[in-house]
């Protein structure tokens, strides 16, 4: 009882769901690894550990544009592929 379009939504959704996640991942996995760096004895930084949300955020907001972008013409594509058929050929 799908529609084109609920299926259309989903995989837009998931795919959102996805990249949020790894944007997610890679900024916190990116200020844990720039605190280690900045902590470490050998290193000489001058200055206190600031984290450059001015940066982060416009290019996390690129990348989540971009995956967004990629996505809706798949989506779309399988989305007009009937529930039936695509279960017809699995396995």
């Amino acid at each position: 009882g799908f529609k084109e379009r609920m299926i259309w939504k989903s995989f837009l959704i998931e795919t959102s769901y996805i990249a949020l996640l790894g944007i997610i991942i890679g900024v916190i996995l990116g200020i844990i690894l720039g605190v280690r760096f900045w902590l470490e004895p050998e290193a000489e930084f001058v200055g206190d550990f600031v984290i450059p949300w001015n940066m982060i955020i416009p290019v996390s907001l690129i990348a989540y544009l971009f995956t967004f972008i990629c996505t809706v013409g798949p989506a779309k594509a399988a989305s007009k592929v009937p529930p039936a058929e695509a279960l017809r050929y699995v396995g």
